[in-house]
């Protein structure tokens, strides 16, 4: 399944540096980097592969891997000192694009009541960012779903309370991406 996923994050100017990490093993991957060679310009430098590493130089880095490992990903953007000759401290926006991801399908870890018995209290496991809709029903038929929430993913492992639906006995739950 291709896909193509773009984030927008608003953080201070300055060197934008970009890495992506694979959970499962731990590995980092850099993005990749040529030598500019700004003070020598030296023909044999400039025509040199490109390495992986941090990029203090170009406003666009890129991250390949042609046969990536399955598994789950942390994209981290994240600043070095200024930008050269940008006295501005405002903001930079910064788009982060993807492809052949797919996002992770949410999965409820545990589901509890909460000590007053009053709320329930579910962890789940998603993709940090996306947006849900909390729906329960007590039958599981189709259009007996009801919304009594909505969440926003802050990482791969969320919590969560509905309030005030402890009353029926049996209740059943689950997490519709809704954007």
């Amino acid at each position: 399944m291709l896909s193509t996923t773009s984030l927008k994050k608003q953080i201070p100017s300055s060197n934008i540096d970009i890495q992506i990490e694979h959970l499962d093993s731990n590995t980092v991957f850099e993005p990749w980097t040529l030598n500019p060679d700004l003070g020598g310009e030296s023909a044999a430098n400039r025509s040199q592969d490109a390495q992986r590493g941090s990029d203090s130089v170009n406003n666009v880095e890129r991250i390949s891997n042609a046969t990536p490992p399955a598994g789950i990903y942390l994209v981290t953007v994240t600043h070095s000192g200024a930008i050269n000759n940008n006295s501005n401290a405002g903001s930079q926006i910064v788009s982060v694009v993807s492809t052949n991801a797919a996002p992770l399908i949410p999965v409820i870890d545990t589901i509890e009541v909460s000590p007053d018995q009053t709320d329930f209290i579910f962890t789940y496991w998603s993709d940090p960012g996306a947006f849900y809709d909390i729906e329960t029903s007590t039958t599981l038929e189709n259009g007996s779903w009801t919304k009594v929430g909505f969440d926003v993913a802050e990482g791969v492992e969320n919590t969560v309370t509905v309030d005030d639906l402890t009353a029926v006995p049996k209740r059943f739950f689950r997490l519709k991406r809704s954007q």
